[in-house]
């Protein structure tokens, strides 16, 4: 979730609410993020104040986990040994860390004597973080890095990132050459088909975060994210991965003339997973007439606009007469619409809608299958957005006059 179980205005009042409070499970504490009860029943679980009632054994443990990874698609491709490991150097950021073990013997300690024991948990809990590290690598035998763990400036160097495990970046101090620092992690497609992912760094006040993604074997990223400004996160909802393997880069916005800026307190977090669409939903990259998604007849569409430059493109399912194309508006972009028809030799622009609004074609006297499209994108210029990932639209076929 990003916060500690527990709160208090004073380390006693937090340590004191360890010793005696309940956990709330992450489902309820932050309902806007989609936290499965079954992840709630783990972490409870580890997290129980007795002894008995937690699990018994990292076996046990462990195959909650592989449960739990294996219905959300994480483990289809990993090797056993794969599964939950990543490589950790010894410059990692948090190089001594606590493990359950640990905190239950100083639990002891505090209940015996408490002026000590306040000390030492308050010194387990500074590196509470460690423990979720030390976590992964009970469960397998093998150590996770839950923070970057530096060099990672090049593809050879890149860490690795599994689905559904956060990992916090850094983009600190400038390189030797005068460059800002950059972050390069490696991500491997779940199953041998095409897979659609969600993907999501948190912005850094000071910086205008990029986030370059590129297939193995290419020199070239097939997807740029730098569509919120300073201080914003950048995410995509859905983007298919074709290839097995792919390299995200996290990076500053380079301005030319400009220094590139420092920041040496304040963390991002990257974090990817499985996207699960329905039928409803766009499948990207649809930018092109013969990279079009169909639209049906009878029910919308739900796209996303979501990187700056991003076009989707629809064409008609079925055919059919006396019908207008409408697209609801998405905030803080003005949306472009381009129809496509036969009988036209260039596109109708429609774009009488303003920030925020949606747009509706004229009606269309005759829907021909496969060849009445629309391409919608968002139109660019001061105070403009290119795009928002945040707010999907609908896009549909209607009846004149409903």
């Amino acid at each position: 979730t990003g916060a500690p179980p527990f709160a208090a205005p004073t380390p006693i009042g937090v340590l004191t609410r360890h010793l005696n409070d309940t956990v709330p499970p992450p489902s309820e504490r932050y309902v806007e993020r989609p936290i499965p009860p079954e992840a709630d029943q783990i972490l409870l679980r580890a997290m129980e104040k007795d002894p008995d009632a937690r699990f018994q054994s990292a076996e046990e443990m462990r195959a909650a986990f592989q449960d739990y990874l294996a219905d959300m698609g994480a483990l289809s491709s990993l090797s056993t040994q794969e599964r939950l490991a990543f490589e950790r150097q010894k410059n990692s950021r948090f190089p001594n860390l606590a493990t359950r073990g640990d905190v239950d013997r100083y639990e002891k300690a505090i209940r015996r004597r408490s002026r000590l024991g306040i000390v030492l948990l308050a010194a387990v809990m500074g590196a509470g973080f460690g423990g979720a590290y030390y976590l992964y690598r009970d469960l397998q035998g093998e150590e996770i890095s839950l923070v970057e763990v530096e060099p990672n400036n090049s593809p050879a160097e890149a860490q690795r990132l599994l689905p559904g495990v956060a990992v916090k970046g850094f983009l600190g101090r400038r390189q030797e050459n005068g460059s800002g620092d950059a972050d390069v992690y490696r991500i491997t497609r779940p199953g041998s088909e095409t897979q659609y992912i969600t993907l999501t760094v948190t912005g850094l006040p000071n910086m205008d975060i990029v986030v370059d993604v590129v297939r193995a074997g290419s020199a070239e990223p097939v997807l740029v994210l730098n569509g919120q400004g300073v201080g914003a996160p950048e995410h995509v909802p859905a983007f298919p991965l074709y290839g097995s393997e792919y390299f995200l880069q996290v990076r500053e916005r380079w301005i030319q003339g400009q220094h590139p800026a420092e920041n040496i307190s304040d963390a991002y977090t990257i974090l990817w997973s499985v996207a699960h669409l329905t039928e409803d939903d766009e499948r990207e990259l649809n930018n092109t007439v013969a990279a079009a998604n169909p639209l049906p007849a009878d029910r919308p569409i739900r796209g996303v606009l979501g990187w700056d430059g991003d076009i989707d493109v629809y064409c008609a399912a079925e055919a059919g007469a006396e019908k207008v194309i409408s697209v609801e508006g998405v905030a803080g972009v003005d949306l472009l619409v381009r129809l496509f028809q036969p009988t036209m030799a260039e596109p109708t622009v429609v774009n009488g809608g303003g920030l925020g609004e949606g747009e509706r074609t004229a009606v269309l006297p005759a829907i021909v299958q496969g060849e009445t499209c629309v391409e919608i994108s968002a139109r660019t210029g001061p105070g403009l957005s290119p795009s928002n990932p945040l707010q999907p639209y609908l896009v549909r076929f209607e009846t004149p006059g409903e």
